[in-house]
């Protein structure tokens, strides 16, 4: 019974879970005009820092899920109660808006 109760356990603990895309030079190059030193590096960084801080409460979105602007919303509104500081929260926000959903009205 135990091992069934285990077995469950495992099976459903991947519902609900996302796949947070790694960075890449595309996605790093995109964001230069707003992040003039971002790297790869630095944006994986920030997608270490969102895996640690904000996974740790709830279930994540893809960064594809918001445009830059409503992750530096989002990002405002949580990045006390993740313990972020001003530098790590942006990190995670370069990380969030290099992969961002873009706004339609921006070419």
């Amino acid at each position: 019974m135990r091992a069934r109760v285990l077995a469950v356990a495992l099976g459903l603990g991947g519902v609900g879970c996302v796949s947070v895309p790694h960075p890449t030079e595309a996605s790093a190059s995109r964001i230069r005009a707003v992040w003039p030193h971002a790297t790869v590096t630095s944006l994986e960084a920030g997608r270490t820092l969102l895996l640690h801080h904000c996974a740790s409460c709830h279930a994540l979105q893809t960064p594809d899920h918001r445009t830059g602007d409503e992750w530096r919303a989002a990002l405002d509104r949580m990045a006390r109660e993740a313990n972020l500081s001003a530098a790590n929260a942006e990190l995670v926000l370069a990380f969030l808006t290099s992969a961002a959903k873009r706004d339609p009205r921006v070419p």
